[in-house]
């Protein structure tokens, strides 16, 4: 047990919590400091999911306030990760961060697997840091600054600044660095919030405090995905219901709202010609429960309208019309506006709005819809289109008819219809025509010929020919486009002709496009020609110079371009599904890769290293007892053994550095 150990400040990174207490107790040697807190002698302090939690807790002084969790949730970037992770996925990082199990850590928070990079320095806020001398006495490294994606302080409205401290590819893992003795004297830098750019990395800073503020906050991968697709309906860029969505027309329209600099400060851009890319993989991939980096998901969020914290707070139903029972607007209906309708169904969406449609069908006969979805509890009372009106309503206007005492301002009031509807149904009932009312007045047949007149209007000269020109120039500006094109975006035009032109409007359409036969793929050649580039590919990644790269199902087919067709039909590749078995590594075989190359670099420069030197330049400590990989130090080490000794240790530490700074 130590008897003292730092009380923390705001927002401060465990990391920082434990350099300052290094920088107090001053022992001999920083292994001592991580032997003493985390009970292992060399550990390693990851900056972001530390862990050896449970050993940390164990030691501290009587009386303390800590536990595990509160490390976790205050101390560390895991409640960055967690919103946009599977529930049991966080369990098992938080088991992790307890124990001493590092492995898997950041392939499972959606670190490892996107190409977003962590700051290569620690960073902070010259603002927060001058207000943190004068309120605390020294300053510290704040969890905030040192996320991927947050480049700028929401607080003062400064861009962060980069330390003196290497935050990864560091040569002394062991060694911690306190923020006061190691800020360089730096001038803010201010957003220009005029620049949109500027203020989206502000957003993006905001919606990060807000994730970082929260406790045990998981709302799961299926509330992720009903929120996204209900958003995206509401956007137009999937269907409702369904949320099947239009990733092209998302692609283009997220790639429109962001700058090309912004997307790529931020390691997120989109290739609109590629189906693979990590906008099209974050709406699919949901069900499949795989991970994206937050900083994405933050993107998305703020493209769609809202910040973090409103995106998380929506109430989302996939019901647009709400839960029944339905009210009957059937006006002639004992039973008006009585909530007597139990089921809804819904049918194809509007065109163009795709939104919707509901059917409500009454027991009375009287069938209404409604284009969706229901904002206001008053939208239950409204109705689009009447289907059907039903022998309740039929037999009110029968008895209605022929009572000559009910005027007409009487009659459309108790049946919920204008008047000419009214002569309408009256006639295709059959009922007697003329009808005489109350003062005398009638209605004859005369009256709806004039009626059904009115509602066919026919077009003048001068009317065709102006919608004629504009149809012709319109198909004179746009020769690539197709009916539907032409359909869509000159819908008042076409819906025109369509109505009072329409066998013009035929002869001049564009002609109808040949639908082509489904190409019959050669699975078996296919299979062979890939089976034969994940080869050479493999070969390829493996004789590259410089630090290894793992050979990944993921980086064979982001090297081929082939990801959707390799993943998608590896049932129809055997030869491929066997090559990829046995090409790619799992993380021991990756390992003696590694250990071989740090032995080859050692003996390029004809030094004999120690083991630590080896273990740290092919970064295998974790590794270190998997009983092959200690075989291949060993074996390394021996084949090292008669080079050079003299000055080995600083010899070893430049090569440790030059690949680090080549990184």
């Amino acid at each position: 047990m130590i008897a003292f150990f730092p009380d923390p400040y705001p927002d401060e990174l465990l990391y920082s919590i434990c350099a300052r207490f290094s920088n107090r107790t001053q022992y001999p040697n920083t292994f001592l400091t991580t032997q003493e807190l985390f009970g292992t002698w060399g550990a390693k302090l990851t900056i972001d999911l530390p862990r050896h939690l449970n050993h940390l807790v164990s030691v501290l002084p009587k009386g303390h306030l800590y536990t595990v969790d509160t490390l976790i949730n205050n101390h560390t970037l895991l409640p960055f990760y967690s919103p946009f992770l599977p529930t049991e996925r966080v369990e098992i990082i938080r088991e992790n961060m307890e124990g001493s199990n590092q492995r898997g850590i950041h392939q499972s928070s959606g670190i490892s697997p996107s190409i977003i990079r962590s700051p290569k320095y620690l960073r902070f806020c010259p603002l927060c840091a001058e207000e943190d001398r004068k309120q605390f006495g020294e300053t510290y490294w704040h969890r905030l600054h040192q996320l991927p994606g947050v480049e700028v302080c929401p607080t003062h409205v400064v861009f962060l600044e980069d330390s003196t401290v290497a935050a990864r590819n560091q040569i002394h893992n062991c060694k911690l660095f306190a923020a006061e003795e190691n800020l360089p004297i730096i001038s803010p830098h201010y957003l220009d919030l005029s620049k949109p750019e500027h203020t989206n990395l502000l957003n993006i800073a905001k919606d990060v405090v807000w994730l970082l503020n929260q406790k045990d906050f998981n709302p799961g991968f299926n509330s992720l995905k009903e929120r996204y697709g209900f958003l995206l309906a509401e956007h137009n860029f999937a269907a409702y219901i369904t949320y099947r969505v239009h990733v092209k027309k998302l692609k283009k329209a997220f790639n429109d709202y962001y700058s090309p600099s912004l997307l790529k400060q931020l390691q997120a851009e989109v290739d609109e010609d590629k189906d693979s890319n990590w906008l099209s993989c974050i709406i699919k991939n949901l069900t499949k429960k795989q991970a994206h980096h937050p900083i994405r998901h933050l993107l998305l969020i703020q493209f769609l309208g809202y910040t973090v914290g409103e995106f998380f707070q929506i109430s989302i139903s996939n019901k647009p019309f709400g839960d029944g029972p339905w009210p009957c607007l059937n006006k002639a209906s004992k039973h008006f506006h009585q909530l007597v309708i139990k089921e809804c169904n819904y049918t194809k969406h509007s065109w163009p709005s795709k939104k919707p449609i509901g059917i409500f069908n009454c027991t009375c006969g009287f069938v209404y819809s409604r284009i969706g979805r229901d904002i206001s509890p008053e939208d239950r009372f409204k109705i689009t289109t009447i289907r059907s009106y039903g022998s309740v309503w039929e037999a009110t206007l029968k008895n209605l008819w022929e009572d000559s005492s009910v005027t007409w301002k009487e009659m459309v009031s108790q049946l919920g219809v204008e008047r000419e509807r009214i002569i309408n149904h009256a006639d295709r009932l059959g009922l007697k025509f003329p009808r005489f009312g109350s003062k005398g007045e009638s209605v004859r047949k005369s009256t709806l010929v004039n009626y059904n007149r009115k509602k066919r209007k026919v077009a003048t000269s001068d009317e065709l020919e102006t919608y004629r020109r504009n149809w012709l120039s319109i198909r004179e500006e746009n020769p690539e486009f197709g009916r539907t094109k032409l359909m869509k975006e000159f819908s008042s035009t076409y819906s025109w002709l369509r109505t009072y032109d329409r066998e013009w409007l035929k002869a001049h359409l564009p002609p109808v496009k040949c639908i082509r036969a489904k190409r019959v793929v050669d699975w078996e050649n296919r299979d062979a020609e890939l089976a034969s580039a994940v080869r050479l590919l493999a070969l390829h990644i493996k004789s590259q110079p410089g630090r290894p790269q793992k050979i990944t199902k993921g980086v064979i087919c982001k090297g081929l371009d082939k990801k959707a067709q390799i993943q998608h039909n590896l049932h129809k590749l055997p030869k491929t599904k066997q090559v990829l078995i046995e090409v790619v590594e799992t993380c021991e075989d990756f390992a003696v890769r590694k250990v071989k190359w740090a032995a080859e670099c050692f003996y390029q420069e004809n030094i004999s290293p120690a083991w630590s030197q080896l273990v740290l330049l092919a970064n295998v400590y974790d590794f270190k007892d998997v009983p092959q990989v200690k075989d291949a130090i060993d074996a390394a080490l021996e084949s090292l053994a008669l080079l050079s000794p003299i000055d080995r240790w600083h010899r070893g530490e430049s090569i440790i550095e030059q690949y680090r700074q080549s990184e």
